[in-house]
């Protein structure tokens, strides 16, 4: 039976949820716990590696199988204890659930995610280039997430590169990328489509970017079933837990009824 947790609860497991980290090799140090400024007296840090792994789990569950994946840039630690707190966070390669670090920014209005601003990351554009002229598509992908999340134009770009180049076996991560592209540049509709036309549309990490169009989507013309609610909150890892948190905002009421400290 799976476990619920309320919203407060959710964002606790968000943030702190540990554990090990096999195959990475790395030790976890005490300059890989990222202070934050948390919603909740307790939560003191998102752990880089946790969230690493987090940022990886959509194009893990959509890459063929035995496929292996970078390791994070020397960067890494940095962006996420300098990352702004997100509210739209698609289920793609490069995001991770615990860029949801307050959930009072649920409970506004618009709950609006402004654009990343542009910045250029010329190391990694390099290194992305480079990736796709060894055809290592889960090192390209996994580069162009992460130009995505920093706001540079050039992950769209990657992304349709290795569209045209990969094999057949890897057009449903791509799909999933292209998506999320689109969503970062504001074109709700076009991101919608590809999801609710994905040829694994029924899949965990689909029916999670589905449930996002539905409650953030205000333009898109789909609305999901309660059947792919239920598979958006099978999402893999941590984004499971942050699709129970979406599903709540399919009645608000709720939500606000169980964060009256948030409110206040």
């Amino acid at each position: 039976m799976s476990q619920c947790f309320g919203p407060q609860e959710l964002l606790i497991q968000l943030l702190t949820q540990g554990g090990p980290y096999p195959g990475t090799g790395w030790p976890k140090r005490a300059s890989d716990r990222v202070e934050v400024e948390p919603y909740q007296p307790g939560l003191l840090w998102i752990d880089a590696h946790q969230a690493w792994q987090d940022c990886l789990l959509p194009l893990e569950a959509l890459a063929p199988q035995g496929v292996t994946f970078p390791e994070p840039p020397e960067e890494w630690a940095g962006w996420v204890k300098q990352a702004s707190a997100l509210v739209q966070i698609p289920c793609a390669v490069g995001y991770f659930p615990g860029l949801l670090r307050d959930l009072t920014l649920l409970l506004l209005p618009s709950r609006h995610t402004p654009p990343a601003a542009r910045r250029e990351c010329p190391a990694l554009r390099h290194l992305a280039e480079q990736y796709l002229q060894d055809d290592y598509w889960a090192g390209a992908l996994t580069i162009a997430g992460l130009l995505r999340w920093q706001g540079d134009p050039m992950a769209g770009a990657i992304v349709s590169e290795a569209q045209e180049r990969a094999p057949a076996v890897w057009q449903p991560a791509i799909l999933n990328e292209k998506a999320a592209c689109l969503w970062a540049e504001g074109a709700v509709n076009e991101a919608s489509y590809l999801w609710q036309t994905h040829p694994l549309c029924d899949h965990p990490v689909i029916c999670f970017n589905r449930l996002l169009c539905q409650v953030f989507g205000r333009e898109a013309e789909h609305t999901v079933s309660q059947e792919t609610v239920r598979q958006a909150c099978h999402a893999p890892g941590s984004w499971g837990l942050l699709a129970q948190l979406y599903k709540l905002l399919l009645t608000p009421e709720v939500l606000a009824a169980a964060m009256p400290a948030a409110t206040q």
